[in-house]
């Protein structure tokens, strides 16, 4: 295992989510630290916030009343009324608040015919804007060539690699080439040994190959999906790229820390204020309420040690 340690990189400071340009943290300032290791360089996000608000949640009034879009008023009050049972502040606490506020509201639009119709189009649209909501699940494959208690994970930043190509040759049970862009992606965590993948680290001629905490792969890997991209030609003449994973993380996850929600941001609208209250809202609930009412959310969290 090689031991020298690798020079930062240089990544752009600007993002886009849709067509709404982010202010993201200059990588000075970013929280997320960089630590210089024997095999290579260790990226760690705020494992408390990652904990608060950075697991799979619902993020609409349809999945936080666990009901079908087509569900019907029968239907809708049927699980109106179980929530409540559970969810209200006198049984499960005042940390259940924020929660039933947003509760009655979704019941209120989505028991309204005409209120109903303009919340679904707008919900249509930003669900086509936006994608699919983050699932708490790891893209890449988990491995064998490690101990059942490790706890490191190998993160490739896309937007930074040259598609050179090293890390393939040198770990090829582990990294791969992403078709579209062609770039470096991790396909199969600890599918080579340690050695060969610190080897694959170190061979990195842009250092955009991190070591990083289990618990925050999925996290990342999905960050990963809404970067915005631009080609090799263009890095090689000198463009930065539009985009960070590790600052457009820091920003999902202080969205969501920070998210506040009230009558006037307009309930019939669904857009990613919302549904960052509704994700932090629902994470602010006894675990054992959300396990017990929404048990699909709660095998979307994985085994990740």
């Amino acid at each position: 295992m090689r031991g020298s340690p690798l020079s930062p990189r240089r990544m752009g400071r600007l993002g886009r989510v849709g067509a709404v340009k982010l202010d993201l943290p200059n990588e000075s300032e970013a929280s997320t630290e960089i630590v210089f290791t024997g095999g290579g360089q260790y990226r760690v996000l705020d494992q408390g916030d990652v904990d608060a608000v950075g697991q799979a949640a619902p993020t609409d009034f349809y999945e936080m009343l666990g009901v079908d879009i087509s569900a019907n008023k029968t239907n809708l009050k049927k699980a109106y009324r179980g929530i409540l049972k559970y969810c209200h502040p006198d049984k499960a606490g005042a940390e259940a608040t924020e929660f039933c506020t947003l509760v009655n509201v979704a019941y209120d639009i989505l028991t309204n015919d005409v209120q109903r119709k303009v919340y679904d189009v707008d919900l249509e649209q930003y669900r086509e804007t936006q994608g699919d909501s983050f699932d708490g699940q790891a893209k890449s494959a988990w491995g064998t060539n490690c101990n059942t208690t490790e706890t490191r994970a190998v993160f490739v930043d896309e937007l930074s690699c040259i598609g050179c190509r090293m890390c393939n040759n040198l770990a090829g049970d582990t990294f791969g080439m992403e078709d579209l862009w062609g770039r470096a992606r991790v396909k199969t965590q600890w599918g080579n040994n340690e050695e060969e993948i610190s080897d694959a680290i170190d061979s990195c001629p842009v250092d955009c190959i991190y070591w990083v905490q289990r618990k925050q792969l999925p996290l990342l890997e999905y960050i990963m999906g809404l970067c915005n991209r631009i080609t090799v030609a263009s890095m090689m003449n000198g463009r930065a790229a539009p985009d960070s994973p590790f600052s457009r993380a820091e920003y999902f996850l202080k969205q969501r820390k920070e998210a506040k929600w009230g009558p006037a941001d307009g309930s019939m609208l669904h857009n990613e204020r919302l549904s960052n209250a509704i994700a932090k809202a629902w994470l602010q609930l006894p675990a054992e309420i959300r396990q017990d009412l929404w048990p699909q959310y709660a095998e979307l969290q994985g085994d990740t040690n």
